[in-house]
């Protein structure tokens, strides 16, 4: 952490954001809207306009504002700080403002993050997202904090919150804050932002543009991601008592797997009920299903044991077994696929031999038929 205290910090910082304004404008994320969808089955839609980009850059233009030393919009007011900043450190000189009064004690961290916390340019860097409920702070007695969502980045091993809250249709950002080993105020500060809350990891993100709805390629999480990022779920859910919710994921996955298995039709009635509880995220009540169906097979019973232990606070141990049948299902099937492949491949060899030895039965039966008729016309 780097404070500003002097003219010389000043200018410095203001170099560092008057380029990243530069990168910002080249790039048109003012018109520019990013979609992107969670394990937990939210989707969120994100701007970045300009009149919400100094809160990244950790620059309070409201305070600013309320001053009457400057006028205009959040944007303008922060160009106006960056482009001149003779001016405002004359207005620092004669006691009219302070430094730490409008710029963030991690100012200098957050210019330097901005590349990646502005926009979803780098899917990959988000480590998991935080389904934020103020509500929840009454139960752990820490004060509550602003955003709705806030978006956790690794970039380069340096890690950044990013504080969202809903404006009209968009979800916009609020904060920037960095990860820092700061001791006892840092981990005051996970235990507020992630007890009793939501995590969830990023399946996918896409873009459009506001004057052409089209929307961009999406970009997935992949599976052996999935594996990596739910280990980082479960290191901040044991050590901060947040809730891990991947349950949209888990019966998009069951479902793709279940349509690639070819199981008996009595199974399906019992697949179908399973995904009702499923996408309720609640535990398969096995009493209720057995009552219903009977006794359930050993292969659905392992597939309700792993759903239900991501619910328990196990969770680690559940969803590690998850991970591995999943894997091993997916290894078993696309070996299956292509025996199956090879096994197709060599019937159409053995039909296309029947095929031709049977032309060629043909020919010799039309020949023998040719030298009848010609016996029988000399016999006549």
């Amino acid at each position: 952490m780097r404070q500003v205290k002097n003219r010389g910090d000043y200018e410095e910082l203001a170099e560092k954001i008057k380029k990243c304004l530069e990168w910002y404008e080249r790039r048109d994320f003012d018109n520019t809207i990013y979609n992107l969808a969670l394990a937990d089955g939210k989707r969120l839609e994100i701007s970045f306009g300009k009149n919400h980009i100094a809160h990244l850059l950790g620059i309070d233009t409201e305070y600013l504002k309320s001053t009457g030393l400057y006028k205009g919009s959040s944007y303008s007011i922060l160009k106006e700080i960056i482009n001149n900043p003779y001016q405002l450190c004359n207005l620092v000189a004669k006691g009219h403002l302070k430094y730490s009064s409008f710029i963030s004690d991690f100012a200098f961290e957050k210019a330097d993050s901005f590349y990646t916390t502005c926009g979803i340019e780098d899917f990959n860097k988000i480590q998991f997202v935080v389904n934020y409920n103020m509500e929840n702070s009454y139960a752990t007695g820490y004060d509550r904090l602003e955003g709705d969502y806030y978006i956790l980045y690794n970039n380069e091993g340096k890690e950044f919150f990013v504080g969202l809250k809903k404006d009209g249709r968009y979800y916009v950002p609020i904060t920037n804050r960095p990860i820092t080993s700061n001791g006892e105020s840092q981990t005051k500060f996970l235990h507020q932002l992630l007890e009793k809350q939501i995590i969830t990891m990023p399946i996918y993100s896409s873009r459009y543009y506001l004057n052409d709805y089209t929307e961009s390629k999406k970009y997935y999480t992949l599976y052996r991601d999935k594996a990596k990022k739910f280990s980082i779920l479960s290191h901040y859910s044991g050590e901060y008592g947040a809730i891990i919710d991947v349950s949209r994921d888990y019966y998009y996955t069951c479902s793709k797997y279940c349509n690639m298995i070819d199981y008996k039709e009595s199974e399906s009635p019992i697949y179908i009920e399973m995904f009702k509880y499923i996408s309720q995220r609640v535990k398969i009540n096995v009493s209720k299903l057995e009552k219903k169906f009977g006794i359930l097979p050993d292969n659905i019973m392992e597939l309700i044991n792993m759903y239900n232990s991501t619910l328990n606070e196990s969770i680690q141990k559940g969803m590690d077994e998850y991970t591995r049948e999943v894997t091993n299902e997916r290894d078993r099937l696309k070996k299956e696929r292509e025996r199956h492949v090879e096994e197709l491949n060599a019937l159409k060899e053995e039909i296309l031999q029947y095929q031709t030895q049977i032309n060629s039965l043909k020919g010799e039966k039309d020949i023998m038929e040719e030298k009848i008729r010609a016996v029988k016309r000399i016999l006549k």
